[in-house]
């Protein structure tokens, strides 16, 4: 194979296929031969990282085009359009691919080509989980937002993780945190999803709280107490009178 493309940046929007989808495309490709082409754009993989792995899997010459940009149009919304359907993501994977295509819809100068909304209505999220993927973009190591997009880890585990890494260590990460704090912060992050750092105990539950917990969990009959309570009151004010 005498050309060797890399992926191009949003191409890296959406997860590589799983080994095992891989070894099923690479085999399909090895009977039946490659039927969509790689699109290339400005040097680089813009569709087909997963074919072109497959193809290198077989041992099968990859076949590439070029992409045209007047006849296919913008090429962000040619791999949304290409790829948000055809994968099989979760709420938090679409979550964190919305996002990331929101700050690429930036244009130099600041100004947004599409708004928290748009993106919300395209990647068929709310907006909260949407504004929670932007602080894991911001604060997140980026050893945190892989496993978010390749599925391994829900959003919801990720944001606890920096929060968590926030208070032990004494830092919040900005994008303007110096970059050894940041490392520090990033590091904390990790050690805490990975299980190596338990979380602190709970705070021990009042009497109170402990029986609310109790009726909650439905070992108590809540109502049952309430009558039993009363019914002494009720003998505790004969008695005294």
């Amino acid at each position: 194979m005498n050309e060797k493309y890399e992926p191009h940046r949003y191409c890296l929007l959406f997860p590589k296929a799983s080994e095992a989808v891989l070894h099923d495309m690479s085999e399909d490709i090895a009977e039946h031969g490659q039927k969509e082409e790689i699109v290339i754009f400005e040097g680089r993989v813009l569709d087909g990282r997963n074919r072109l792995i497959a193809c290198e899997m077989a041992k099968v010459e990859p076949r590439y085009k070029e992409y045209d940009e007047n006849k296919d149009g913008d090429p962000l919304q040619y791999v949304i359009s290409k790829n948000l359907h055809r994968r099989h993501l979760n709420e938090s994977q679409r979550a964190l691919a919305g996002r990331e295509v929101y700050d690429m819809a930036k244009n130099s100068d600041g100004a947004v080509k599409m708004t928290l909304d748009d993106v919300a209505k395209q990647f068929n999220v709310s907006l909260t989980i949407l504004k929670e993927a932007g602080k894991v973009k911001e604060s997140a190591s980026e050893t945190l937002q892989q496993k978010v997009r390749e599925g391994s880890t829900r959003l919801n585990k990720a944001v606890d993780a920096v929060k968590e890494a926030n208070k032990t260590v004494g830092i919040t990460v900005t994008k303007n945190t110096p970059p050894e704090e940041r490392q520090k912060a990033h590091e904390m992050q990790e050690r805490i999803l990975s299980g190596e750092l338990s979380p602190p105990p709970p705070k021990p539950l009042t009497p109170g709280q402990e029986f609310q917990a109790r009726v909650v969990s439905g070992e108590f009959d809540g109502k049952r107490w309430q009558r039993n309570i009363a019914a002494i009151q009720s003998r505790a004010c004969l008695y005294y009178t």
